[in-house]
């Protein structure tokens, strides 16, 4: 500082080069006004002085009582790592006096095999000239260990590195935390990973996975990486995918999302429940879903949906057969009097007689009705049968010239027949009322011509078929299959299809009773008959008759 204090010697200077004072040239100068302000300038400098003692002081004061009341631990070692200050938080933290502490070094408090961690950090220091922040655990004086976090910097001294400050934080309770908290998330991958249904986590913002279990990538196909680089909706049918999105934006916590449909990695659509839950993952928002996969379920319940409806159909059936039955019979005997009393009339007329014209289209009329009968007691099977072991090979081939004729010549009719069929127990006349009945009803179905395809095979129906098909029983049948390329017919209509009177045609092209006859007829004979059709491709028509006997030896008797 330039002070009159130190420029003493420069005034002494000044007076000694001679200066005649006596000289009327020489300046005056006023002696008591240099003291004065001389006087002035050091008394300035002295409380400058003492000003910027008194702000160290209290520098140094406030530093210590930090340094004294700081709740971490803080010491000051020399680079061999000898202590040189601590403050009263380490004593109490590790158990020795501040006079134990300076004949000691920071390898006396950690362990042997944590003394390369200690050091590296040192060096590290040393090197980097930053500060350092670690974990290490250190041994009290009563020999029982805490874990801590260090941080550390370099002490310098006319800018060379003398020494380390440091501060060590308990980090029992942190540790504590960490570990209740990595035992939760291993409870939560091990249940996560392990659980035998599908789940993954998503991003309830970009709909990005971010983890699979195993469960998901066996159940899908889809291999882990492949999950990872994919987003939720692709996995949904594309025109499921708004619904998708707008049921994501109302996730809030736990919810059951109900039915959806995915596809796994082949494109196969499986029915699936979902249940999903909102939860933090790596900092974003994200949904845990647990995936049911429902499509068993789904195709049992349509099948058991299905069977009831057929046990209904079957048992609407029998019930109109029963009435049509009993109602040919009794017409029956009412027509076997007509008959009977026209005949004796028409003996008794003369061959020229007005009358008997008459009773002649009575009689006509008559046969007719019978006709209608026979029909109603095949449907109600009521009807006498004649059953006998035969191919149905030879009566298709026997009978395939007729048919022909039956359905015209715009039609194509096609025979495919099994060679080794087995033999069915039936009465002959019956199964050609059958065939007829079904290959006449395929023509009509196909106005403007189509083809007709007449087949046989061996077939043998098993649990799963007869669960779909009731009241059906497994084993072994012979199969007589006609099917058209016909108009085809759609599900109401199908459901109606055997019940006598039930037809599409003009009142003038069919009475309803042919297919309610067949039905009849197979099930007097203790078989079974199915349709299959669509609107606009075709029809078809499987008689399951069973065979006289099974492969296996097994004899089958009819019902």
């Amino acid at each position: 500082m330039n002070s009159p204090l130190n420029n003493k010697a420069s005034c002494n200077a000044g007076f000694g080069r001679g200066l005649d004072l006596n000289d009327p040239s020489t300046p005056k100068l006023d002696l008591s006004r240099i003291a004065h302000d001389y006087a002035a300038e050091v008394q300035a400098e002295l409380i400058a002085r003492m000003r910027e003692h008194e702000t160290l002081r209290r520098s140094e004061a406030r530093y210590r009582d930090l340094f004294d009341n700081a709740k971490d631990a803080i010491y000051v070692h020399d680079l061999s790592g000898r202590y040189i200050m601590v403050n009263s938080a380490a004593e109490e933290m590790f158990g020795y006096t501040r006079e134990e502490f300076l004949q000691m070094t920071v390898f006396d408090l950690v362990p042997a095999s944590q003394f390369s961690q200690v050091g590296k950090s040192l060096k590290q220091k040393l090197e980097d000239h930053a500060p350092t922040i670690y974990e290490v655990e250190v041994i009290r004086k009563d020999r029982s260990r805490v874990p801590v976090e260090v941080s550390s910097r370099l002490v310098y001294e006319n800018g060379i590195p003398v020494g380390v400050q440091g501060s060590a934080r308990d980090i029992t309770a942190r540790k504590r935390d960490e570990e209740v908290l990595r035992k939760s998330e291993e409870q939560y991958r091990v249940l996560f990973d392990r659980n035998p249904q599908p789940m993954w986590v998503y991003d309830l913002k970009t709909l990005a996975f971010l983890a699979v279990n195993d469960a998901a990538v066996r159940h899908y196909g889809y291999s882990r990486d492949c999950f990872l680089a994919m987003t939720v909706d692709a996995i949904h049918p594309h025109e499921d995918v708004p619904a998708l999105i707008k049921q994501v934006s109302k996730i809030d916590g736990s919810c059951h999302l109900g039915e959806w449909r995915h596809c796994d990695f082949g494109g196969k659509v499986i029915n699936v429940e979902i249940t999903a839950n909102v939860i933090d993952f790596a900092g974003r928002k994200a949904g845990l879903v647990q995936v049911n996969d429902v499509t068993a379920h789904k195709v049992a319940e349509e099948a058991l949906q299905s069977s009831q409806v057929q046990l209904q159909q079957s048992q609407k059936l029998e019930a109109i057969g029963q009435l049509a039955g009993g109602i040919a019979h009794d017409f029956n005997n009412l027509l076997t009097a007509i008959v009977g009393y026209s005949d004796l009339t028409l003996r008794r007329l003369d061959e020229n007689d007005p009358l008997r014209g008459n009773l002649i289209e009575i009689k006509k009329a008559t046969d007719r009705a019978a006709s209608l009968t026979r029909q109603l007691l095949a449907f109600s099977r009521k009807q006498m049968l004649e059953p006998k072991v035969l191919d149905l090979n030879g009566v298709v081939n026997d009978m395939s010239k007729m048919l022909r004729r039956l359905i015209g010549e715009d039609i194509e009719f096609v025979t495919e027949l099994s060679a080794d069929l087995g033999k069915v127990r039936v009465d002959p006349g019956q199964v050609e009322q059958i065939l007829m009945n079904l290959v006449v009803n395929a023509g009509d179905a196909m106005p403007h011509g189509g083809k007709v395809t007449v087949e046989t095979s061996n077939v043998t129906l098993d649990e799963g078929q007869t669960f779909n098909h009731v009241p059906v029983q497994a084993g072994d049948y012979t199969m007589l299959a006609i099917s058209d390329t016909g108009i085809g017919m759609d599900e109401e209509i199908q459901s109606h299809v055997f019940e006598p009177f039930f037809t599409t045609k003009a009142a003038d092209k069919g009475t309803g009773i042919g297919l309610s006859t067949v039905y009849g007829i197979v099930k007097q004979s203790g078989g079974y008959v199915w349709v299959y059709s669509e609107v606009g491709s075709g029809t078809v028509f499987k008689v399951y008759l069973p065979r006289v006997e099974s492969p296996s030896g097994r004899q089958i008797t009819p019902c």
